[in-house]
Order: C-alpha cells, then sequence, then structure tokens
C-alpha cells in the first residue's frame, strides 16, 4: 500500500505523485513541501546549460502526463522521456557516488585491500612460525642436503611447508612467490625468535614463583 500524496485536478480527474514511479527511476527525487519532482543527478551534478529546469529548480507536477498505468515505464512518459535527454545522459555520474555509497570511497577500498593483504602475510608468517616450532619441539633438522625444486626431499622445513600449500591455497600463493621467506637466513632468524620467547617464558615463569631447580642428566 502506497502512501498517499496531495491530489491536483486536471479537468474531471484528480492525480497526483505515486511512490511507485522510485520503482522504475532510481535517479527521482519528490518534494514534500513543493509537491514536486526532481531529478537528483541533474539537480546535484548539473551545471551551466547542462541541465533542464523543470527536473532541477521548478520541479514537474504535471502528474496528468503520466499517461498509462502506474509502474510501468512506457506509462510514465515524461520522466522516460527526461532520462533519454543528453542533461540526464551527460550527468549520471551520479551512479558512481551511489556506488561509492555501497563499496566506499576509492581511499577507503585501498586501506581494506591494505589492512587484508596485511592480515594474509601475518598468517603466511605466523604458519611459518608454526613449523619451525613443531621441529624444534621434535628436535627435528630443519634443512636438507638438496633442497633444489627438483629435489625428492627438500628437507623437514620446506617439505613441512609443501604439504601445507596443498592443503591451503592462501599460502600457497604467498609460499609460489620469489620470495616467500623460507631462506636459510630467515629460519635461523625464526630459530633464534622462537628461542628468545622460549627463554623470556621460562625467566617469567622462575620470577613468578621465586624457586627454581635444575636437573642435570651426563652422559657419554
Amino acid at each position: 500500500m502506497f502512501q498517499s500524496y496531495p491530489m491536483t485536478k486536471f479537468g474531471q480527474q484528480n492525480r497526483s505523485f505515486n511512490a511507485s514511479y522510485y520503482d522504475c527511476f532510481e535517479w527521482l527525487e519528490y518534494s514534500i513541501i513543493n509537491n514536486a519532482l526532481y531529478c537528483f543527478a541533474c539537480r546535484i551534478y548539473g551545471s551551466g546549460n547542462n541541465t533542464e529546469d523543470t527536473f532541477t529548480k521548478i520541479g514537474f507536477k504535471k502528474w496528468n502526463k503520466f499517461s498509462g498505468s502506474r509502474g510501468s515505464k512506457k506509462g510514465q512518459g515524461r520522466l522516460h522521456a527526461h532520462a533519454t535527454t543528453k542533461y540526464h545522459l551527460t550527468n549520471k555520474k551520479w551512479q558512481s557516488h551511489k556506488d561509492i555509497e555501497k563499496t566506499g570511497s576509492v581511499m577507503a577500498q585501498v586501506s581494506t585491500q591494505h589492512k587484508l593483504l596485511i592480515e594474509s602475510n601475518r598468517r603466511y608468517i605466523r604458519t611459518l612460525c608454526e613449523v619451525t616450532l613443531f621441529l624444534c619441539r621434535q628436535g627435528l633438522a630443519f634443512r636438507g642436503h638438496n633442497e633444489a625444486p627438483s629435489s625428492m626431499n627438500q628437507g623437514n622445513f620446506k617439505e613441512a611447508c609443501n604439504m601445507i600449500s596443498k592443503l591451503y591455497p592462501e599460502f600457497a600463493q604467498k609460499y609460489k612467490e620469489k620470495t616467500n621467506y623460507t631462506s636459510h637466513g630467515v629460519q635461523d632468524e625464526l630459530i633464534n625468535i622462537c628461542a628468545g620467547l622460549s627463554k623470556d617464558t621460562i625467566i617469567q615463569e622462575v620470577e613468578d614463583v621465586g624457586i627454581f631447580g635444575i636437573m642435570c642428566d651426563e652422559a657419554r
């Protein structure tokens, strides 16, 4: 059920604006005060001679020009005629404004993509850290005798990364890049970082308890 609007008499019939017109013309504006229609695109983005005064300044209120059934684009002849004028088509950059309302500005989109990239990089490095911790806990060697891509065994670190890349496409995408942070230097850095964090954790636990003991097991 549509909202009722002020009626205007044309000949023997009373006519008024109908909200169903919005369904066919998304650029349409209705002024309650003036009881008239305007074109949002032309009113906001039009300038100089690049406008049609009826839909920007005066306002259109000749409801008798809407011949035919309401809700039908063909029946709303005057609005359909305006939608095809050079003025309206020139000012249709308003559509970009509507798109921005949905997707955000270019700056916002760039910022969002940058944040997503940072999160993706962090997940990748976090996975490499988990591989490092796993090998350290199990007392396994990191490197292989031949770590070339054609090698049958690239070493525990890279073989673990190869396995993970088969299961997780996001990890595989970064692992296949030229710079994938799996070099010997990066492996050493990850080991040192994990060792430092482990040492800090042990020290903190000793400080919290205040008492500790050391057990030594001598073996040849």
